[in-house]
């Protein structure tokens, strides 16, 4: 089923959250260096994920994106704006105290855009307020972990062909419906026969809105 966003997530996203109640416990599968997402990376997390996704309903704002999916976004507001519906259900599961967990493939690249971003927000001094507030633990600087564990796989980021930066102002990139891909490229490979025979699934961006998981659907969701 395609998740389907609203105009109204911003109201959901407001307000204060207990980032040290929500995630400064361990679990026993974390190590003495504190829990695996700590309150102070949940905090940047949901900062530059709502700071994000307000930013995604403009045409000449474009988020980091592979080629394939860049004419997406340049010529569908509707597909702008179930991105940034994307950086909105990683926020609010994060203030339900749950893990980002990404469920679509929209979402895992919204999420590596975040883990991209995040340690640079350090300079927005509102953020700054917000994590001094804060516990501090060893690992809370730990991104790559973080990321690894977040998300199932890493199979959207073969979307990246060599030389692909995630960014381009021109409008002569290719149609939505023909693309062109490097021969031999990574991106070919997933999109292919052989990416299916894989289990690699829903990378096109016309499929990046499919849920992965029908029991998560909504799990984003207050009382759900």
């Amino acid at each position: 089923e395609r998740i389907v966003g609203g105009p109204l997530w911003s109201h959901c996203v407001s307000g204060s959250h207990d980032w040290a109640r929500m995630f400064g416990r361990q679990d026993d599968d974390d190590d003495d260096r504190g829990p695996w997402l700590t309150p102070r990376m949940a905090a940047r997390i949901h900062y530059v994920a709502v700071r994000d996704a307000e930013l995604y309903d403009y045409r000449e704002c474009p988020p980091r994106l592979p080629k394939l999916a860049r004419p997406f976004f340049k010529k569908s507001k509707s597909w702008r704006l179930a991105f940034g519906d994307c950086y909105a259900r990683i926020a609010m599961r994060l203030q339900r105290g749950l893990p980002p967990s990404p469920n679509c493939t929209g979402e895992e690249l919204a999420f590596h855009n975040i883990m991209h971003l995040a340690p640079d927000a350090e300079e927005d001094l509102d953020l700054v307020e917000l994590l001094e507030k804060l516990p501090t633990f060893q690992n809370d600087d730990e991104y790559r972990d973080v990321e690894s564990r977040a998300v199932e796989d890493e199979d959207v980021l073969y979307l990246y062909e060599d030389g692909d930066t995630g960014y381009s102002f021109s409008d002569d990139e290719e149609d939505v419906d023909n693309p062109v891909l490097g021969p031999g490229s990574m991106a070919e490979f997933a999109l292919g026969p052989q990416g299916g025979r894989m289990g690699i699934t829903n990378l096109h961006p016309r499929d990046w809105f499919l849920a992965f998981r029908e029991s998560n659907f909504r799990n984003h969701i207050e009382g759900s």
